[in-house]
């Protein structure tokens, strides 16, 4: 989508990008160039940058063009916003950034149509009778914050609930106990209570793994088995706004949701037109800057709900009715598609 428009609108200007989806090594880097460009776009909108993974790459783009004289500093697009990271790179590159939700798009490409399934139990017929579903998969590197939510579901006793949880990072290959153990410091009993819980690897029911649906919605009888759906997001700490497909799984579903992710990410998606849930319980667990706490806030709603009788959850759940169906419109109206587009466009422009 960008290379069309830079070869239209942008004449010798280079453009970096990343293929397949989702890397970001150097061995993927792909390059369109036309003749005497006079200035170069990296687009790194898919993963959260980060120095520590990503210098190797940024290095050999920089190495790449260093002979080039440029008439304006080169651009950085990203998808993420207000970002210390970003702010760090393009300070080290003597780059510029841009930025745009590019998940947001992927979302609606991906989850395009599935409003209409009959998979998909309207939310007004729904009586969901467990608290809360909670799918994960990658555990290891920037992904610890599952970790640490494990931790407060298996020692509150909340494990009853739907959820998905490898004991072996599918990717890293490291074990959720060895993981567990970095964080004794702030949690002394974290390896006994993984220890004393037979339960892993977790799985949803129907399946035997963790598998990869970044790109589908499934687990149809789950979720309409459950109240809410808790989202951990791909980065939880630092100072970056950064949010993923995984935050509108719940939105296209018809459910409401907690979200573990950076501080103030519950107001960021706001921004784009979508409400939360801060009428039916304590949502300052988004502006809390420290991520143990913001998990143990989260713990806590869960453990609360959790406690609630049958009528309670079932009164509760036609409260939330409006806020959901709210989203889920807003989501496949072609509402939440303007805002992107709109976005969209004044990025193209200051380019």
């Amino acid at each position: 989508m960008l290379w069309p428009w830079i070869q239209r609108n942008r004449a010798g200007v280079s453009l970096y990008y990343f293929m397949p989806f989702g890397t970001t090594t150097i061995q993927n880097i792909c390059n369109q160039s036309p003749k005497n460009n006079y200035k170069y776009i990296i687009c790194f909108d898919q993963e959260p940058i980060d120095l520590n993974r990503h210098g190797a790459t940024l290095d050999h783009i920089y190495d790449l063009e260093k002979h080039r004289v440029c008439q304006d500093p080169p651009l950085l697009i990203v998808s993420e916003k207000d970002s210390t990271m970003v702010h760090s790179v393009c300070h080290k590159y003597r780059w510029q950034s841009r930025y745009y939700f590019f998940h947001g798009w992927a979302a609606l490409d991906w989850y395009r149509g599935y409003q209409r399934t009959p998979l998909l139990i309207e939310p007004r017929l729904r009586d969901p009778r467990v608290t809360f579903m909670s799918p994960n998969r990658i555990i290891g590197g920037d992904r610890w914050h599952r970790v640490i939510m494990m931790y407060h579901l298996v020692r509150l006793g909340l494990v009853h609930n739907h959820i998905s949880m490898p004991e072996w990072c599918p990717v890293e290959g490291s074990n959720i106990g060895d993981i567990a153990g970095k964080f004794t410091d702030t949690y002394p009993d974290i390896q006994d209570v993984f220890v004393r819980s037979p339960c892993f690897p977790m799985c949803m029911p129907g399946e035997s793994d963790q598998p990869q649906t970044s790109y589908r919605l499934d687990l149809w009888d789950t979720v309409a088995d459950s109240m809410v759906y808790l989202v951990t997001e791909t980065v939880a700490d630092g100072e970056r706004l950064h949010l993923t497909e995984k935050i509108f799984k719940p939105i296209a579903l018809g459910m409401p949701f907690l979200l573990l992710s950076t501080q103030g990410s519950l107001a960021y998606l706001r921004t784009y037109g979508f409400r939360t849930f801060g009428d039916f319980w304590d949502e300052s667990y988004d502006q809390e800057a420290d991520v143990y706490r913001r998990c143990e806030k989260i713990a806590q709603i869960l453990l609360n709900l959790d406690r609630m009788s049958v009528t309670q959850k079932r009164e509760l759940w036609r409260a939330m009715l409006p806020t959901i169906e709210h989203n889920q419109k807003h989501f496949y109206s072609g509402a939440f598609e303007s805002v992107l587009s709109e976005e969209f466009d004044s990025m193209l422009a200051s380019l």
